[in-house]
């Protein structure tokens, strides 16, 4: 737990992998800290009410609370991953917590490695995000039998495995006699990200697990609140049948919506020939500050063709 709080003292955000905390526990992970917020997933099925054995796995991610309005975190259904979306000055930014499988020298955990390989992927694809971080346990390393299915992922995706591309000659885990030594946690990035990761290290001086945990520094990015989705639910206006639109009508809405525009001092740089053909929906989320005016036209032209 030291270790944790020191981490926490010289950090933003803080990953972690085996917390072995129990679902109805999760909640400890803000309390952790005074500075930060904590979210995550736990491993162990309580379902039968009934716990045998140990606590074992989950993942989770632990927050600065002044980066709170910038982060989104994404529901998942797997207790290895855990996902938030950062709003920041090169767009928004998945950042993920893994803990991937060990390797049993069997078929079964060979499959789970490539499933959650591919729970990775559809998580990336489902962000919308441009930019990813990963960083984590991934249980493997150049040679072993399960690299060629991570380096295949970041292949695939045109990603870097930073640590590895920066670092030579370095370890992150430690068998419990001190013998065995080797470098299976990692940091995986897009490539805007990884141009302006620093500082990347293996920190040995925190000896409160048998894994050695990664610290990266992500430079010359700022981070800003996630904007407020706005509520359109409350909007009177009419939703037309654009089906129904003929060509010359067509016409005369582009060309009047097109001159309101120009006298709005909210003018935007959009085409209003593309948003003729799209949904209401979607020209009334353009901008709240445009909806009178939108509205009102819509509410005229619709006696036109409903």
């Amino acid at each position: 737990m030291h270790d944790l709080l020191q981490l926490c003292e010289i950090h933003d955000v803080v990953c972690l992998q085996e917390h072995w905390l129990l679902p109805n526990e999760l909640d400890i992970l803000s309390q952790l800290h005074s500075d930060f917020y904590g979210f995550g997933y736990s491993a162990v099925d309580i379902s039968s009410d009934i716990l045998i054995g140990r606590p074992y796995g989950g993942s989770a991610i632990l927050y600065r609370k002044s980066l709170a309005n910038c982060i989104k975190f994404i529901d998942f259904i797997d207790s290895r991953i855990t996902a938030m979306i950062l709003s920041s000055s090169i767009g928004p930014v998945l950042v993920l917590s893994v803990y991937m499988p060990t390797d049993y020298n069997d078929e079964a955990s060979f499959i789970m490695y490539e499933d959650v390989c591919a729970k990775i992927q559809a998580c990336f694809n489902d962000s919308d995000c441009l930019q990813v971080l990963i960083i984590g346990d991934f249980n493997c390393h150049a040679g072993s039998r399960f690299f060629p299915i991570m380096s295949k992922l970041i292949r695939d995706n045109k990603w870097m495995m930073s640590d590895v591309d920066r670092l030579a000659d370095v370890f992150t885990y430690v068998s419990d006699n001190g013998v065995i030594t080797s470098w299976l946690d990692h940091i995986v990035c897009s490539g805007g990200i990884d141009s302006r990761l620093s500082d990347i290290a293996v920190l040995y001086g925190c000896i409160g697990s048998d894994h050695r945990p990664l610290s990266v520094t992500i430079a010359d990015v700022r981070f800003h609140d996630i904007p407020k989705q706005c509520d359109y639910s409350n909007v009177d206006c009419v939703a037309s049948d654009w089906s129904k639109v003929d060509s010359h009508v067509a016409s005369e809405f582009a060309a009047s919506l097109d001159e309101l525009l120009l006298a709005s001092r909210y003018h935007m740089n959009y085409s209003v020939a593309v948003l003729v053909a799209r949904p209401l929906v979607t020209i009334v989320a353009i901008d709240v500050l445009l909806i009178d005016t939108i509205v009102m036209l819509l509410t005229v032209l619709s006696y036109v063709w409903n």
